[in-house]
């Protein structure tokens, strides 16, 4: 891949140019930095999940507005937002304020605009939405699987890592009301017998307890 290089022009602006010269993105933007490297505290932030994508787009920055561009010049994301994250399932948060959007690695709105609802990316294809309607997990088209009344989230409850919660197939979906209630990918319900409370599973492997309260 030819190396890139970025230019100042007038007014402060800067442009990106390749290594032979040719412009590849207009002096638009106050700043344009590689979306990999370009970590800074909350209002921009990549997880190695991010790549390859990221690899072929800068984030550009106006003020204290975010998005990213490739580095062809498409706009994958415009810079209206104050944070911008990539999950670790390379889906994109949006953030103004307390307002959140998701959006796919090429700018596909997967969620729109939502006040105070949170997602946790749970797998590389599900999603756990919660909100004033409740708790739900869902698919990336949207569509609710299960309701998850008692789960929160929590890593060293419900999982182990960051890019999937369905270690051997199963998310637990209990918290403190029931420990002995996990999911699968479809939203089954499963249960193992008389034990009361089931740790997650990690490597094939859960362990269990009877009559821990």
């Amino acid at each position: 891949m030819a190396v890139h290089m970025c230019s100042q022009k007038k007014g402060g602006k800067t442009a990106l140019f390749s290594q032979e010269g040719k412009e590849l993105i207009p002096a638009l933007y106050d700043e344009l930095i590689p979306a990999t490297e370009a970590n800074r505290g909350f209002t921009y932030y990549a997880t190695e999940a991010a790549r390859p994508a990221a690899s072929v787009m800068m984030r550009a920055v106006n003020g204290d507005l975010n998005g990213l561009i490739s580095i062809g010049g498409e706009t994958i994301v415009p810079v209206r937002y104050e944070s911008l994250r990539w999950e670790s399932n390379g889906l994109l948060e949006l953030r103004n304020g307390d307002t959140t959007t998701i959006a796919a690695a090429n700018g596909k709105i997967l969620r729109k605009p939502a006040y105070r609802r949170y997602y946790y990316m749970v797998a590389p294809d599900r999603i756990v939405e919660v909100g004033e309607n409740g708790k739900h997990l869902t698919d990336l088209d949207g569509r609710v699987l299960y309701d998850l009344k008692d789960w929160e989230y929590n890593k060293a409850k419900n999982g182990i890592g960051d890019s999937s919660y369905f270690y051997s197939g199963l998310m637990k979906a209990g918290d403190y009301l029931e420990t002995n209630l996990f999911i699968t990918r479809d939203g089954k319900e499963v249960r193992f017998g008389e034990y009361t409370d089931v740790s997650p599973f990690y490597h094939g492997l859960a362990v269990a307890y009877k009559d821990r309260r």
